[in-house]
C-alpha cells in the first residue's frame, strides 16, 4: 500500500510538472497535465482526508466563489460562444485549488522542483517570443501583443514577474556558484524581456512587488557578491 501510495504521489508530481511546464508554452499539454494531475489526485490518498482538507480550507472556497460568478455571469451574456470559451480558459482556477489543498502538502524539494520547471518554460517562451523581433514582416506594425505566439501577451508578463522572482530568490540561496550565476542571468533577462514585452500590467505589478521583497532580501544581496 505504501508503494502504491508513493507511486501515485509521483505520478501526480509528474503531472503537476506537465502543468506547470507548459502553462507559457502549450495550452494543449496544459488540459494533458490538468487531467492527468485530477485523475492521479483521486487515486493518491483517502477521499475522507481529501474531503476533510476542503472543508477546512477557506482560501479553496474564494477561488471557487471565483469561477462561480463567471458561470452567473452567463445570464446577462449575448455572446456565448466567448463566455463558454472563457469559462474554459478559466477552468483550471476551480481545478487546481482543489487538487493542491485536498492532495496534501508538498515537501519543499517538490516545491521547488516545479518551480524551477516553470521559471525554464518562461524563459523558453521568452526566448522564442523575443526571436520573433527579429523575423522581418512577422510583427504587424508595432503590436509587441503578437511576440506571445503561445497565449496572451498579458498572462505571459504575469508568469514572466513569477518567474523573475522565483529566479532571483533561489539565486541568492543557492550553494553552488554556476546556479547562482544561471539563476541570476535568468532573471536578469526576464526583466529585459519584461520591457520589451510592453505590458503595462506585467511592468506595474513588477515594480509593486520589486518595492516590497527588496527590503525582505535586502540582507542576503551583500552575501551573493561575495561567495565564491
Amino acid at each position: 500500500m505504501v508503494k502504491q501510495e508513493i507511486s501515485w504521489h509521483n505520478i501526480f508530481l509528474f503531472f503537476l510538472i506537465v502543468t506547470v511546464g507548459s502553462l507559457p508554452l502549450s495550452p494543449f499539454l496544459t488540459s494533458v497535465g490538468i487531467i492527468g494531475s485530477a485523475v492521479s489526485w483521486l487515486f493518491a490518498g483517502s477521499l475522507k482526508g481529501k474531503k476533510a482538507g476542503l472543508i477546512r480550507s477557506n482560501d479553496v472556497w474564494l477561488f471557487l466563489g471565483i469561477y462561480f460568478l463567471h458561470i452567473a455571469g452567463l445570464l446577462y451574456t449575448s455572446d456565448f460562444t466567448y463566455a463558454f470559451h472563457d469559462l474554459k480558459v478559466k477552468l483550471p482556477l476551480l481545478v487546481l485549488p482543489v487538487i493542491f489543498v485536498t492532495a496534501g502538502p508538498l515537501t519543499f524539494t517538490e516545491r521547488r522542483i516545479i518551480l524551477i520547471f516553470f521559471t525554464a518554460a518562461v524563459v523558453t517562451s521568452s526566448i522564442i517570443s523575443a526571436s520573433i523581433l527579429l523575423i522581418p514582416g512577422r510583427l504587424n506594425g508595432e503590436d509587441v501583443r503578437q511576440m506571445a505566439p503561445f497565449i496572451s501577451h498579458i498572462r505571459l508578463a504575469l508568469m514572466v514577474d513569477l518567474s523573475i522572482f522565483t529566479a532571483f530568490s533561489f539565486g541568492l540561496t543557492a550553494q553552488r556558484r554556476w546556479e547562482r550565476y544561471l539563476l541570476f542571468g535568468a532573471g536578469i533577462w526576464l526583466v529585459i524581456f519584461l520591457f520589451l514585452l510592453k505590458s503595462f500590467t506585467g511592468l506595474i505589478l513588477f515594480l509593486v512587488c520589486l518595492f516590497v521583497l527588496i527590503p525582505v532580501y535586502q540582507h542576503k544581496i551583500p552575501s551573493f557578491f561575495w561567495r565564491r
